[in-house]
């Protein structure tokens, strides 16, 4: 805690200075200096904002948008931003944009909307120049361009951002706005899976699984789609619990393998549950279960899995041992 800070700005915040009611503002809804308390902090950011530091006021707008230290209300989060995007505050000119696009207070304005991300990505916000890339790629409020997606997208991806990143992969892969060079895109793959951007992850696993780009490397291939399994995406869970079981890398694990089916068919995967139920009726990993091996083959053969409605029928059936 920097209590020192805190009591500096409170002075002057008491005195009326913005800066500084917006600063005490901060303190308080991050505990700096302080007891954290959003309540407190939404009073300083408003009063900031009434004296127009557009700091204050897009700050103001994201607490109403989320619901932080007052109740959750579109319309006054709209008002702010919009205070702040006429200052030209960029993250507060792509919010306003996005209300715009998704019509959150009204009907849905497409041409407010690209003029809004127009102006944030014209002033480097990188989440701007993705939205604007998309509006391009399909043709929302604009003629769909492939080429000015590829240079929004390229634009964002070059500050960092992972799903601008997988995109401009897929505009190298596709040939899409830019010429088609598969080593590019999984240059940018790589960079957007690296940077934690889940559909990277899985789309690099397939490529070093297939040998796209890549020499083909089954240790790689596993290697990323752990990572996406590891943030709960349910086709890497499913993927990686079904190299453990056959034992792509050495000896099949069953033990794991279980463990990652039960991610992914908790979370609804069809292929998972349906295994799930076969290692629970031949006892694989798990201690053998009839009962609990017929309930995951049916929730696999309610989602219309051939092979689990098959199953579940011998089950009924009593084919099961």
């Amino acid at each position: 805690m920097n209590t020192l800070s805190y009591s500096a700005y409170e002075k002057d915040a008491k005195r009326g200075i913005a800066a500084a009611q917006f600063n005490l503002g901060l303190c308080f809804a991050t505990g700096d200096g302080v007891v954290q308390n959003e309540t407190e902090a939404v009073k300083w950011y408003h009063r900031a904002a009434d004296q127009n530091l557009a700091e204050a006021q897009y700050f103001l707008g994201e607490c109403y948008h989320e619901g932080m230290g007052v109740s959750l209300d579109v319309a006054e989060a709209f008002w702010w931003y919009r205070k702040a995007a006429e200052q030209g505050h960029p993250a507060a000119q792509n919010n306003l944009a996005t209300y715009y696009r998704d019509g959150l207070i009204g009907p849905k304005n497409s041409i407010q909307a690209i003029n809004w991300y127009r102006k944030a990505a014209e002033s480097g916000e990188a989440i701007a120049q993705f939205n604007l890339g998309s509006c391009y790629a399909n043709g929302e409020g604009v003629e769909q361009n492939d080429f000015e997606a590829f240079k929004w997208y390229q634009k964002a991806a070059e500050q960092g951002d992972p799903t601008a990143q997988f995109n401009v992969g897929i505009s190298y892969q596709n040939g899409e706005g830019v010429e088609k060079n598969i080593l590019h895109a999984i240059a940018w793959f790589r960079k957007a899976a690296e940077n934690g951007d889940i559909t990277a992850q899985h789309k690099l696993g397939y490529c070093y699984n297939k040998g796209e780009g890549v020499p083909r490397d089954p240790i790689e291939s596993l290697r990323w789609y752990r990572e996406a399994a590891k943030q709960n995406d349910q086709i890497a869970q499913f993927i990686v619990g079904l190299n453990c079981y056959i034992g792509t890398l050495g000896e099949p694990d069953y033990i794991e393998a279980v463990f990652w089916y039960r991610k992914a068919a908790e979370q609804g995967n069809a292929s998972a549950q349906y295994y799930l139920g076969g290692c629970y009726g031949k006892g694989e990993g798990v201690a053998k279960d009839l009962n609990l091996a017929a309930n995951w083959v049916k929730l696999a053969a309610d989602q219309g899995h051939p092979e689990a409605i098959r199953s579940y029928e011998n089950y009924c059936q009593g084919k099961w041992k």
